[in-house]
């Protein structure tokens, strides 16, 4: 195979060096002679290195057969930057089917980026394949191995799509291991070819999202393998995510095709008061428009300059208003502070719909279309009413971008000019009969009144109580019970955070190491055992019916523990010595002994010992607890791990573990997922969100559609981490450079200006947690309504049309995550046949 140092288009066979239409082919020779000086003549330009060998792996240079992504076109979430190897030719090397011999950085052939900040950095590449194709392996060729700060990315994460908007997680690859070895060889670097493991997927678009090692990275070549399978035989992949939560680079993308929207309705509201204006409004907004017309490279910088344009307009677009009261397409979806109305269409009127008994909650926006500061009051216009008003307020995230997440209580709203709110309502019908309710949602400042109107439809259907019976367990690491000092909750706020806790139909609490009764031995090696802080837990939640308590142990390792390093160390030094066994053996029977005088069975509470682990640590204390009680419900979480291994281990463990909880991508693996099944049928599963930030992910997607999938895989329970971690940094994470993970922000830390009525402030997130859960109760009740319906002698096409919709609205609403639309379109079906199927059977 043929190699070049340059990677400018390629002249045709008989163009003459000197002839017309030459210009390329000089081009080539001027790029490879000046590639050759730099290479052989000159020192790296890399942050001032010498200029070391570099190795070219025959992996890298092997150019691979039915190569997809050949000559294919593609764009970047960012423009190239690193000069020395930055080109016209950026636009075409990365597919171009060429590899870069010799000095990588200094090869026009590379396409190359640098921070001028000494950090980590992302950079997405998204590939058009022109049509749908089946996909078995997605390569990419890099250098890297720490000299001159160049090293490998640290993390590789690889997404298919049909459409371009909802994507799929094909593959992950983490490199820092291999980083490591490469750093460790100081006189060379290398150029490594990196591959996923063999893929039977699809899709026309591939996104190769990039986390780099350091402050630079380089790139030479992208190859997609074409897969044996048909399109119909892909197996399906992770579970879907909308590309503007891949990462910021692709939000910008989001943000400028809304702002594309947002000019071509400006462009038909121009008053006739603006006749004479109207060819120079015109024009700005076409020059607006004109700076969103690059074809997917998008900047903050650049977003913000088109809006800031607009707001010189706004005033004379709608003359006659200083506010705009309009309705939001989707209550989970991010606002953008400076979203204007889109469509131009006035609330109100808002419609809900909801059984007995639970809570439901939409939203709409006000818009500031003044030059100055507005302060709104928005209320329920009936006393006692079932609504709470609450504003979406923009917490910052360790980046310092904003998300309108948390959910507190509005008591007075104020918008800057030419800016948006969003406003929420949430909706309890616990007081309320079935049948059509209305009432007013009152809107006034200095300058407005206004009202909208709500009806509210009350189905006569109740959801079932959150106790014994309750069809599904579901948890949340809570962390109410710590062993830090300054986490210690005070008991209202304990008191606050359970009956929030059992509001959003958490069956399953779980019980931290500091409640747990940990044994101390004297010099005879006699034990004593304090059980206050283990009654304490108990009696917290012993007025809340629950399906099981967790005792989460935590146990940690490595196995030489200094004191005081790990929860292991209670019963002696080393883990599993003749010493810690002894001790342990005495400690466990009196702990279970206790929990049954508490009025605890087995069948009330399980032990999580080791999190996230399949492995030899997990299996040997597991086989100590099952031969000490083979009474006692053991559970483990199960994340990523080599196939070979993790078949291995999930067979050690189904032996002595109860509960399987993996994380949900495993269900794609069918063969592992339906090993962890196999024990008993019990399977939960773990529903994380596979980014960092969680609270920048989509709160429908990732916190209600699993309980839809819940469904579908006909799992017993769910869970997710994490409720409560860090309150001091949920409101603005941006000041600590943390990342906040909790569900729920903090009354007593809210920001000046926001409402400290409640000790617990909710989350969209955790709000659409609970929505998801009366979701799959819905489900719930129409499946035991059909089981009833035919028992009772209901006709058959009667039972079998109520089994045929749930299958139906399972299958649509998992399939289309984008259609945020579909689960409360589902709910209402479900609703309706609920109530004709009852009525089927009273007639029995």
């Amino acid at each position: 195979m043929s190699k070049v140092n340059a990677g400018i288009d390629r002249p045709g066979k008989n163009q003459k060096f000197f002839g017309k239409n030459n210009l390329t082919r000089r081009k080539v020779y001027v790029a490879v002679l000046l590639t050759f000086i730099l290479n052989f003549f000159l020192q790296p330009l890399v942050r001032g290195e010498n200029k070391e060998l570099i190795k070219v792996s025959d992996e890298a240079t092997r150019r691979p057969n039915k190569n997809l992504a050949l000559n294919k076109k593609y764009i970047f979430s960012t423009p190239p930057n690193y000069s020395h190897c930055t080109d016209e030719g950026d636009k075409v090397q990365l597919t171009d089917g060429l590899f870069t011999t010799g000095y990588y950085w200094t090869s026009l052939s590379t396409v190359g980026w640098r921070t001028h900040k000494n950090e980590k950095f992302k950079v997405w590449v998204k590939l058009d394949l022109e049509q749908v194709q089946p996909i078995a392996e997605i390569m990419v060729n890099t250098v890297g191995g720490g000299r001159a700060e160049v090293f490998f990315p640290e993390k590789i994460t690889f997404f298919v799509s049909d459409d371009d908007k909802t994507y799929y997680q094909a593959a992950s690859l983490n490199n820092q291991e291999f980083n490591k070895i490469s750093a460790s060889k100081a006189d060379q670097l290398e150029i490594h070819k990196f591959s996923t493991e063999p893929l039977k997927t699809k899709g026309r678009y591939v996104l190769i999202l990039f986390l780099s090692g350091g402050p630079f990275f380089f790139c030479d070549e992208i190859e997609v393998i074409e897969g044996k399978h048909s399109i119909e035989d892909a197996n399906p992949v992770a579970e879907p995510v909308d590309i503007k939560n891949i990462d910021n680079f692709a939000v910008l993308n989001e943000q400028a095709a809304e702002l594309k929207q947002v000019l071509a309705v400006l462009k038909s509201q121009i008053p006739d008061t603006e006749v004479k204006a109207r060819p120079v409004i015109r024009q700005k907004l076409a020059e607006c428009e004109n700076k969103l017309m690059i074809d997917g490279v998008f900047s903050e910088a650049l977003i913000s300059s088109v809006w800031d344009d607009l707001r010189k307009y706004i005033s004379r677009i709608f003359p006659d208003r200083t506010y705009f009261v309009w309705p939001k397409k989707n209550p989970w979806d991010n606002l953008l502070p400076n979203q204007l109305p889109l469509p131009i269409r006035e609330l109100k009127k808002i419609a809900m719909f909801m059984g007995l008994d639970e809570t439901r909650n939409s939203s709409f926006v006000i818009t500031n279309l003044s030059a100055k500061e507005m302060i709104f009051e928005v209320k329920a216009a009936a006393e006692n009413s079932p609504v709470t008003i609450r504003e979406c307020y923009p917490v910052k995230l360790k980046d310092g971008k904003c998300i309108n997440d948390a959910l507190p209580i509005l008591e007075t709203l104020k918008i800057p000019p030419f800016e948006s709110r969003e406003v929420w309502i949430s909706v309890d019908s616990r007081n309320l009969t079935a049948g059509t309710h209305e009432t007013e949602l009152s809107i006034k400042s200095k300058e407005i009144d206004y009202e909208v109107k709500l009806e509210l439809e009350v189905y006569p259907v109740k959801l079932p109580d959150c106790d014994k019976n309750f069809p599904l367990y579901t948890f949340v690491f809570d962390y109410l019970e710590t062993p830090w000092p300054n986490r210690r909750l005070s008991p209202e706020l304990k008191k606050a955070a359970i009956e929030d806790l059992r509001k959003h139909y958490i069956t399953v609490p779980y019980l931290g190491v500091s409640s747990i009764p940990w044994p101390a031995f004297d010099k005879n090696g006699d034990m004593n055992i304090d059980f206050s802080s283990c009654d304490e837990a108990i009696e917290l939640w012993k007025k809340e019916p629950c399906k099981m308590l967790a005792w989460y142990w935590h146990f940690y390792l490595p196995r030489e523990n200094k004191p005081g390093e790990s929860n292991t160390v209670h019963f002696g030094k080393n883990f599993m010595s003749t010493e810690w066994k002894k001790r342990f053996s005495a400690w466990l029977p009196e702990f279970i002994a206790h929990l049954k005088e508490k009025g605890l069975t087995y069948d009330d509470f399980y032990f999580h010992v080791f999190d996230e682990t399949t492995g030899d640590d997990l299996k040997e204390t597991a086989k100590l607890i099952k031969q000490i009680d083979p009474k006692v419900k053991l559970f483990t979480s199960v994340l990523n791990a080599k196939k070979a291994e993790r078949i291995q281990e999930i067979q050690n463990l189904t032996p002595v573990i109860d509960i399987f909880c993996p994380a949900f991508h495993f269900v794609n693996a069918k063969d592992v997922f339906n090993l962890m099944r196999k024990k008993n049928g019990i399977l939960w599963a773990y529903y994380n969100p596979p980014v960092i930030e969680y609270r920048a992910t989509n709160p429908y997607i990732y916190y209600r559609l699993p309980f839809w999938h819940t469904w579908k895989n006909m799992l017993q329970g769910c869970g997710i981490w994490t409720y409560w971690v860090a309150p001091h940094i949920s409101w603005n994470s941006s000041n600590s450079g943390k990342i906040s993970y909790d569900l729920v922000y903090s009354g007593s830390h809210a920001p000046p200006g926001v409402s400290k009525k409640e000790l617990i402030i909710p989350s969209k997130r955790w709000e659409a947690w609970r929505e998801g859960v009366e979701d799959y109760l819905y489900l719930d009740i129409l499946d035991r309504l059909t089981k009833q319906a035919e028992a009772a002698g209901v006709a058959a096409k009667t039972v079998r049309a109520a089994q045929v919709l749930i299958a139906e609205e399972v299958k649509k609403v998992t399939e289309n995550s984008a259609g945020r639309e579909l689960a409360d379109h589902a709910r209402r079906e479900l609703l309706e046949k609920i109530l004709e199927l009852r009525g089927k059977i009273s007639k029995k």
